[in-house]
């Protein structure tokens, strides 16, 4: 019998949504290192502001966010077009995002574990979202 047609694009579209709002993330990471001061958005501590820690912040941090970032636009294009790629590309994003994880632990007045935590299960919950979606899989007969 299997699953009705509308789940499937439920769950087509739920992990385009998912992919969408994980590039909106690591687009407002980016936005925060090279653009605007997030220090009203994220309380570091009473005395300590984000140009504090920002000098801190060196290339390898950066790049992991921008290849993170890159990820899950990508994904989100290709999962839009049905393209097997987007599990790939979501996959580079979750990479370079648990990359960006780790490292951003090494800096002062560090307290991002419970984002990171949420992050992790809403990028996986992505992932398998985009696996179910856009990998072609033929019916094998049951012996």
């Amino acid at each position: 019998m299997g699953f009705p047609v509308v789940f499937r694009l439920v769950e087509r579209w739920l992990g385009v949504i998912l992919c969408f709002l994980l590039a909106l993330s690591q687009g407002y990471f980016i936005l925060g290192l090279y653009v605007f001061s997030v220090d009203e958005y994220v309380d570091l501590e009473p005395n300590v502001t984000f140009e504090d820690v920002r000098p801190v912040i060196e290339w390898p941090l950066e790049t992991a966010i921008i290849i993170a970032f890159a990820g899950a636009a990508l994904a989100t294009v290709l999962a839009i077009f049905r393209s097997r790629w987007a599990f790939a590309a979501i996959l580079v994003h979750f990479i370079a995002a648990k990359t960006a994880w780790v490292l951003s632990t090494f800096l002062p007045y560090y307290d991002g574990g419970a984002i990171g935590a949420w992050l992790t299960v809403i990028q996986m919950v992505a992932i398998v979202l985009i696996f179910r979606t856009t990998t072609p899989f033929r019916s094998r007969p049951v012996a």
